[in-house]
């Protein structure tokens, strides 16, 4: 979407659509790979079907969706202490707030913590 709005960029790149993922083979793939590539001290347990459903139902199989949210749970996982991921590691609010604006209706606020965002995009000050 940030290529086209560049009309330079826009005419060099062609856009086109990837399906999301949904509940099968390849995504335990996928998160199997990712699995042993997160800087974590406890194998993660992501490819499992839990894990798997708890992340499709947060991030509507959406690819960087998906990889922002296990970011976001990689950096909670290390800061508690777990060093591993897995099903519940998805269900603090903390892990989920980068991603809260897929699923908020637009305009709609939330406190968290001390800070109040404005799901359309901005933070208030």
């Amino acid at each position: 979407m940030a290529v086209l709005t560049d009309p330079n960029l826009a005419d060099r790149f062609g856009a086109f659509e990837l399906m999301p993922w949904c509940n099968d083979h390849a995504l335990r793939q996928l998160l199997a790979s990712f699995s042993g590539l997160l800087p974590l001290r406890r194998p993660s347990q992501l490819d499992t079907v839990e894990a798997r459903q708890r992340l499709l139902a947060l991030t509507q199989g959406v690819t960087g969706r998906i990889f922002r949210l296990i970011e976001a749970a990689a950096v909670a996982a290390i800061r508690d202490g777990r060093e591993m991921l897995d099903a519940a590691s998805f269900d603090a609010k903390d892990v989920t707030l980068p991603l809260v604006s897929m699923y908020a209706p637009a305009g709609k606020r939330q406190t968290i913590g001390e800070q109040s965002y404005d799901f359309r995009g901005a933070i208030p000050g």
